[in-house]
């Protein structure tokens, strides 16, 4: 039995306003972090090594901006239930103790640098407004929005000896026992143990219809097209999602619902059906296992980050977001 703990720490700094807004990002051990690391070994050393290449595109920080009005507007309408919501850690029972939809895009944007009155935040407003109008027939009742789950999935007891200055790429969930080398240099080691790893979600929205609760995931995207719920459908952040509900509900876990939002103009939303992929979360458990092994393996290399293997694909290296950051200095070996 795994037990799930729901955190509820916002992930962005708390806002100056004194109003309260959900959290956003990535979670701390989750399904970017992952895929990352699926995606190429020397991509996830600079990112979750080197720390390096944390922004995002243009194209991503508009739908960042998206994202966050939509999840206040959720936040607002669960404040509005009689028994009220929980956002980011307390308990509101009124629209007004939160921010408006306007103020998260504004704090959103802020927070990603973003000039005031961008073009990213005027679209962001007027996507979020048709989204609202759109779905203003909506019945659910909210549960949860922008909340964090966490797990310890259990693994073999063993132990990992990696450099000092590495051993933040590696899971959190590693306890050190022993440390080798002078403290402080580029040679100093620590030697790791794993009994479980720590695996993280946000869930964007999660709503019950009656008899059945389902999670909802926004995506935001330049154009809705017809292979998106087939692609999403194989991602590991869908089948952790699955896995998560069926672990946390169980039979009255409904599925994930895809809430696709097209955030350029002409607008447009849909809930299209996505395989239910069944194999994929009844796996999801040695998916995250196998994945962390791997990053332990080349860890225990204690090889320098920019000497990591690379993917050197042209489907990993060029990607839809266009060129990888990384690539030049996998092609002229600078540091990035």
């Amino acid at each position: 039995m795994i037990d799930f703990d729901l955190t509820t720490q916002p992930v962005a700094p708390p806002p100056d306003d004194g109003l309260i807004y959900p959290g956003s990002g990535a979670s701390k051990a989750g399904a970017s972090r992952l895929a990352a690391a699926n995606h190429c070994d020397r991509w996830f050393a600079y990112r979750h090594g080197l720390l390096a290449f944390r922004g995002g595109s243009v194209a991503q920080a508009g739908g960042a901006l998206v994202h966050a009005g939509v999840a206040q507007h959720y936040a607002r309408l669960g404040a509005a239930q009689p028994d009220g919501i929980v956002v980011s850690g307390k308990h509101v029972n009124t629209p007004s103790q939160l921010g408006t939809i306007e103020q998260a895009i504004d704090r959103e944007a802020a927070l990603r640098g973003l000039p005031p009155g961008s073009e990213q935040e005027v679209d962001a407003r007027s996507c979020t407004e048709q989204y609202i109008a759109h779905y203003r027939r909506d019945s659910f009742r909210i549960l949860h929005v922008e909340e964090e789950y966490a797990a310890t999935i259990p693994c073999k007891v063993h132990h990992v000896t990696v450099l000092a200055a590495q051993r933040h790429a590696l899971n959190p969930a590693g306890v050190v026992v022993a440390s080798g080398g002078v403290e402080g240099s580029p040679e100093a080691t620590v030697t790791l143990e794993f009994s479980g790893y720590l695996w993280t979600t946000r869930t964007d929205l999660v709503v019950s219809t009656g008899s059945k609760v389902f999670i909802a995931d926004h995506k935001t995207t330049g154009r809705i097209e017809a292979k998106h719920p087939r692609v999403y459908a194989l991602t590991g952040q869908m089948a952790g999602l699955r896995w998560l509900g069926q672990q946390v509900y169980g039979e009255r876990f409904g599925g994930v619902i895809l809430n696709m939002i097209q955030r350029d103009a002409p607008y447009k939303f849909e809930r299209p059906n996505m395989d239910a992929g069944p194999a994929l979360s009844r796996d999801f458990p040695q998916h995250v296992r196998d994945t962390e092994a791997r990053i332990e393996a080349l860890a225990a290399r204690c090889i320098p980050f920019g000497q990591w293997p690379t993917a050197s694909s042209e489907l990993v290296c060029y990607h839809r977001y266009g060129r990888c950051p990384a690539a030049d200095a996998c092609l002229w070996g600078s540091s990035p």
